[in-house]
């Protein structure tokens, strides 16, 4: 099938969310979409259903971008991606609710993205994430170009560490409450 640019942009945006959501899924995370708007560049949370050493259920909100080509890290790690500076500047604050993450995942235009046979289904596509908390303000004004190393990858075993090292909320409990004596 054929889609005109800017439709297959749109359409490539979509499908990158739902191969997530399927990958993590496919893995046993729990994953869904965090709210009907993209208010909060967040398009899944993804959940690891149990505890992790002393946090329960820790999540991460992922927003996530495609694209038809990523190139090679100069330096032969990883993939590098020029992000939009207000996607950017929001996932490296360091007040979020919720810890966040950026995925990126290469779908080609030329191919399909679906490998459908009689006892397989093939998802294509490849990525990785990256963790923007704290990162350094640009003086760009249009795009910031990322690195994501090849370690950050979107298969049980990079979802998890991205879990780990993301996730992972590390907070000062709240005082003491008087509860139930009124």
């Amino acid at each position: 099938m054929t889609v005109d640019g800017g439709r297959l942009s749109a359409h490539r945006g979509c499908f990158g969310e739902a191969w997530l959501a399927a990958v993590a899924s496919g893995h046993k995370f729990l994953q869904g979409r965090p709210t009907a708007l993209d208010g909060e560049k967040a398009d899944l949370e993804i959940v690891f259903p149990g505890e992790l050493g002393d946090v329960s259920h820790p999540a991460v909100k992922v927003q996530v971008k495609t694209s038809s080509r990523l190139a090679l890290n100069p330096d032969g790690d990883g993939i590098v991606y020029d992000l939009d500076l207000e996607t950017y500047d929001f996932l490296r604050k360091t007040n979020h609710g919720v810890a966040r993450a950026l995925v990126v995942i290469q779908l080609d235009d030329e191919s399909d993205w679906v490998d459908v046979q009689q006892d397989v289904t093939r998802l294509k596509g490849k990525g990785g994430w990256l963790n923007l908390f704290g990162a350094p303000a640009t003086e760009n004004t249009d795009t910031v170009r990322i690195r994501i190393p090849s370690a950050n990858t979107l298969d049980e075993e990079g979802l998890m560490r991205m879990i780990r090292e993301v996730g992972r909320r590390r907070s000062t409990p709240p005082p003491s409450q008087d509860v139930g004596r009124w």
